[in-house]
């Protein structure tokens, strides 16, 4: 399996689907099963623009599936901040037994039946930054107003910060699957490094037993540099160890 995952950085979008037809382009040169995208910057909940997606997609790919999430947070254009989508294509698509999205448009999952009757679960995630732009749109911002709401509606007075609901909530759903018996591919862009302190990225990946794939190949938890201006790797694939021969 041929898995490709990138932060967009958002899919300028148009009346053609803007930079999306370059994305299908990209998997289909790859030859990828398996795509993860973050930072769509596009309000996926619209159906006008699904129905986009998955029309420019059908013009490559015999079969496919597409996953995307995004926040309930209501804008009046396409442009909106965050999300993530996860694709599985051709061959590949008569594998996946379930998906889902979260509810605030930080991660999508696929569950998909691999050999021997076992089952491995693909999650492609988007965490925040730890700076926050200003602004009431932005997707800290879209994700901090429903922390708060679920706080009010549950009664608590208790308020985490974006990143820190985002690590918790995302371990539970690694640990829920984990339970069912699944193995776990995370893929993402993190906004941090694993070598940090406080990293929430590295606790999290320690607390549910999966490894660094790239530190395991390339011998160290630096390189490559998650872009050519910056100085550490922020996107990783986090696996569990039963899959590394793989």
């Amino acid at each position: 399996i041929r898995i490709y995952c990138i932060n967009l950085n958002g899919i300028k979008w148009d009346n053609d689907g803007g930079t999306w037809p370059t994305v299908r382009q990209a998997m289909e040169a790859s030859n990828v099963d398996i795509a993860g995208f973050a930072e769509l910057n596009q309000d996926v909940g619209l159906y006008e623009l699904q129905s986009k997606l998955d029309t420019i997609c059908k013009e490559t790919f015999q079969q496919h599936q597409i996953i995307m999430s995004t926040s309930k947070h209501k804008l009046c254009r396409t442009y909106k901040p965050g999300g993530t989508a996860a694709i599985a294509c051709n061959d590949m698509t008569a594998l996946v037994k379930s998906w889902s999205r979260d509810r605030m448009g930080r991660w999508t999952s696929m569950r998909s039946s691999g050999f021997d009757g076992k089952y491995f679960t693909f999650i492609m995630a988007y965490q925040v930054c730890h700076t926050t732009t200003k602004g009431t749109h932005t997707a800290a911002a879209q994700q901090r107003a429903s922390i708060i709401e679920e706080s009010i509606t549950a009664g608590s007075l208790e308020r985490l910060t974006p990143r820190q609901a985002f690590i918790l909530d995302l371990k539970k759903f690694i640990q829920s699957s984990q339970q069912a018996g699944d193995a776990i591919i995370l893929s993402g862009d993190f906004n941090e490094s694993m070598s940090e302190n406080n990293s929430g990225i590295a606790r999290l990946a320690c607390e549910c037993g999966l490894v660094d794939i790239f530190s395991i190949r390339l011998g160290n938890d630096i390189s490559p540099l998650t872009y050519q201006k910056g100085k550490k790797r922020l996107d990783f694939i986090l696996i569990s160890p039963s899959l590394t021969e793989a």
